[in-house]
């Protein structure tokens, strides 16, 4: 394979890849967004691979996907992160919102019994 066919192979994959019916595949469901990055990825490293070890630099396709795995793992791991923050943070503002209603529930049976003294 030569290099304007590996872009234009690689060209294609990335159409297609972002034109795939995934909500069909995934139930109506959005393709989530790391899934979405590594298939994006995907569709231009593997090809990009298969012409490295064609051209007989395994090694250098052997360091690309370690360097790949790295990113990944980063996206990945960022992506956890900000969901187990934003869980904490819906946490306290729940924890906020019932002490006001309760504060405020209070507040209604204090006046409510003063009334009836």
């Amino acid at each position: 394979m030569n290099i304007p066919v590996l872009v234009v192979l690689v060209f294609f994959i990335e159409i297609a890849l972002h034109y795939f019916r995934w909500k069909e595949v995934l139930q109506g469901r959005e393709l989530p967004r790391v899934a979405a990055y590594a298939l994006g990825v995907a569709g231009m490293m593997v090809p990009f691979t298969a012409w490295l070890i064609q051209e007989e630099h395994g090694a250098v396709a052997q360091v690309l996907w370690l360097v790949i795995f790295g990113a990944g793992a980063a996206v990945a791991i960022t992506y956890l992160l900000d969901w187990v923050v934003d869980l904490i943070w819906k946490a306290r503002e729940a924890s906020q919102r019932e002490k006001a209603a309760l504060s405020g529930l209070k507040d209604v049976i204090d006046a409510t019994s003063k009334g009836q003294d």
